[in-house]
């Protein structure tokens, strides 16, 4: 009992001595841009932030024949809103920057658009390639899936005052994906799940309340 009543005071004065602030950031995920508003916990080295996303519907930049990479597209405002949560340990911090790594979660569940190219006739008697027909382009959307993306990766944060700063990451990792569409089979993967590699960049801004 004594054990636990100190581990908790412990936590406690730790959080009361935690640096609280917001940031903002503009984020290339690997289902396509968006921008998170998060509430951080700074503790010596370690930043925990925690917050809401906003999915950016790009319809002109969702690419052909491609599932997911850039993909996401809401219908309504719910699916536009997900959950952000990243957690930062600086390996080194100077008087004007800090650099380190990071951990980053990014829960959505969004429809997808699905771009395909389809024939619509021949130019040449003979065709001998692709470049000898014309082609009709669909455009189809299904969902929404659940998706849940990991990156790790470096980041860096760059002291403007004493209250204002930006913020850089990159990194890699892996999302899981669950279709929630019946109407929709992949052949591949008939229990409609997966997981798939990513990549992950963002730009942010960020303000000290204390």
């Amino acid at each position: 009992m004594k054990v636990i009543i100190s581990i908790v005071f412990v936590c406690f004065n730790l959080l009361c001595k935690a640096q609280t602030g917001l940031e903002t950031n503009y984020n290339l995920a690997y289902n396509g841009r968006n921008i998170t508003v998060s509430y951080k916990k700074t503790i010596q080295n370690f930043a925990l932030s925690g917050g809401l996303k906003y999915h950016i519907n790009r319809i002109e930049h969702v690419p052909i024949n491609t599932f997911f990479k850039n993909s996401a597209y809401a219908i309504h405002f719910a699916e536009k809103i997900g959950v952000q949560i990243g957690l930062d340990y600086f390996l080194l911090k100077r008087q004007n920057y800090k650099l380190g790594i990071y951990y980053n979660n990014q829960l959505s569940y969004i429809s997808q658009m699905i771009k395909a190219l389809y024939v619509y006739e021949q130019l040449v008697p003979n065709p001998q390639s692709e470049f000898d027909f014309t082609y009709v382009k669909h455009e189809n959307i299904f969902g929404p899936v659940f998706e849940s993306e990991h990156t790790f990766g470096m980041v860096l944060e760059t002291k403007l005052t004493s209250q204002f700063y930006t913020v850089l990451r990159a990194g890699i990792g892996v999302m899981f994906w669950k279709n929630t569409d019946s109407s929709v089979i992949f052949t591949s993967n008939l229990n409609q799940h997966g997981l798939l590699f990513t990549s992950f960049g963002n730009i942010g801004f960020g303000y000290v309340l204390n």
